[in-house]
């Protein structure tokens, strides 16, 4: 079970108070005849039902999120693919950010990452 749950999903809504979120969240469950989270104070930890249902929407939230990218995409807008080979070294902190702020900005690119050796890099560009 993941702890905190709540605190980091709610960096990605914007402007939706905690309480707001929980009383939301508390309705789904009420709908949903399950519990999804446990509370135990202030601490939130997701439950085995809350996990299945998880599992179950992602797909379905990313294509939604693929949908409202794709309405704010311009003609002119770049469209394609990158492929992004690094170090070990590299690949544990500062290319995962890099990729992460490069999306953000251009959701119309889709990016996959390798880990390689420095060889296999010069091999693959040659």
């Amino acid at each position: 079970m993941r702890e905190a749950v709540l605190p980091h999903a709610q960096r990605f809504l914007v402007g939706v108070t905690q309480s707001t979120l929980s009383h939301q969240i508390k309705q789904l469950e009420e709908e949903l005849g399950v519990d999804l989270f446990d509370r135990v104070g202030k601490r939130v930890v997701i439950t085995e039902a809350g996990d299945t249902f998880l599992a179950q929407i992602l797909p379905t939230l990313r294509q939604i999120d693929m949908a409202v990218n794709a309405l704010h995409l311009s003609p002119a807008s770049t469209v394609g693919t990158v492929r992004v080979g690094a170090t070990y070294s590299f690949n544990t902190r500062l290319v995962p950010q890099c990729i992460a702020s490069f999306l953000s900005r251009n959701p119309g690119i889709r990016m996959t990452a390798e880990e390689l050796s420095r060889a296999d890099i010069v091999e693959r560009l040659e």
